[in-house]
């Protein structure tokens, strides 16, 4: 479908229905906090660089959890990059960037799905009532169904088709495309928590047969969302709320499902991330800090865990002084993790200082791929 410029963008005003201000952005001064890490996928991985599209892993602490992947777009001269290959008359709701994903049809029957995976800053509180929200703008056809299921641990599934999850919260009604404005169309919808899960998936779990679109005159319902929040409901009782059976059986199917599909499965080998510094420095910057926070919510649930930390320094500065240096970007990176709810009884250390180069010291960008700390798992 071609892409349709207008001569005006203007968005969509929406009454927020926690508190019955005008804006979100209001609101959001007055409810819980978001507990999604990286909610509007501005932070940027470590090492990645951001083009029209990207692969979601681009944007930290966010992933694909199955072998057809979803994508990031970057707002370019107020336009995003569609699909298709065009600029559609359309910016990201904040910031620049957007996940897109496809959300309904199929090819040679499998089926047309895309989902993306992150993490809470903590974990849910068994018995108490969460809102899920996110923006979403559909390109061409509208439809329904995008929800969002809470796992044990992150999953990495090998096929390309439909993950079959139950969601604990789901968009109910069609949101309509629409191309004379720049709109953005808020979903939200309540759960209650029956298990102390941090992990999430956000996608289409339903098959065709019980997904409503708006029409089908160009089969391709992709949706873009935007700033998506998962928060606490206020002015609940300090018991907990009831958890109906039939929810309960929900999250008990859904981790039943995720088995064998957990990314730290035997026999899945070590896992490794890195966070990187600035010259001659050992503060955790904000892109480490939400890197970091990523692997605190996995890490700290379990138990008995060994992590090895990794320190280097690139090579301005004497020996001595840049082994020192990866020294204390280690004991920086140990002490974030700690305090971010992981033990310490498993937490190993060695530092290279500016041995190991992963690359050459010859220019200001690969030295700055020097100052690193490799966190394994």
């Amino acid at each position: 479908m071609k892409s349709i410029f207008t001569p005006t963008a203007l968005r969509r005003t929406v009454i927020c229905l926690t508190c019955a201000c005008l804006t979100p952005l209001l609101c959001a001064q007055k409810r819980a906090e978001n507990l999604v890490r990286n909610p509007g996928f501005e932070a940027i991985a470590p090492g990645k660089k951001v083009g029209l599209n990207n692969p979601i892993e681009t944007a930290a602490g966010w992933s694909a959890p199955t072998r057809r992947k979803s994508l990031l777009y970057t707002t370019y001269r107020e336009f995003i990059y569609d699909p298709d290959g065009s600029l559609w008359p359309f910016k990201a709701r904040t910031g620049k960037n957007v996940a897109g994903m496809n959300v309904y049809g199929d090819d040679n029957g499998v089926p047309r799905r895309e989902y993306i995976q992150g993490a809470l800053t903590k974990p849910l509180t068994v018995g108490r009532k969460y809102f899920f929200e996110f923006w979403v703008h559909y390109h061409c056809e509208g439809a329904n169904n995008i929800g969002i299921v809470f796992l044990p641990e992150s999953i990495r599934d090998t096929t390309a088709g439909l993950l079959r999850f139950q969601p604990v919260s789901f968009q109910k009604k069609v949101t309509l495309y629409d191309n004379e404005e720049n709109t953005w169309t808020l979903v939200r919808d309540s759960f209650v928590a029956a298990r102390p899960f941090q992990f999430f998936v956000i996608g289409n779990f339903f098959p065709d047969s019980m997904t409503l679109i708006e029409n089908n005159r160009y089969d391709h319902h992709f949706a873009y969302i935007d700033d998506i929040f998962v928060f606490e409901a206020p002015h609940q009782s300090a018991a907990p709320a009831t958890i109906t059976q039939a929810e309960e059986q929900k999250w008990h199917e859904n981790t039943e499902t995720s088995k064998g599909m957990q990314t730290t499965a035997a026999g899945s080998g070590p896992n490794k991330s890195l966070v990187y510094f600035k010259l001659d420095s050992s503060e955790i910057t904000p892109e480490s800090a939400t890197i970091l926070d990523s692997i605190a919510a996995e890490l700290a649930p379990k138990q008995g865990l060994k992590i090895e930390l990794k320190g280097f320094a690139s090579s301005e500065g004497s020996v001595p002084y840049n082994k020192r240096l990866s020294i204390r970007r280690n004991q920086s990176v140990r002490r974030y993790l700690i305090e971010k709810g992981v033990s310490s009884l498993g937490i190993s250390m060695k530092a290279f200082g500016e041995d190991n180069p992963v690359s050459p010291n010859d220019t200001e960008e690969n030295r700055s791929k020097n100052r690193r700390v490799e966190i394994v798992w």
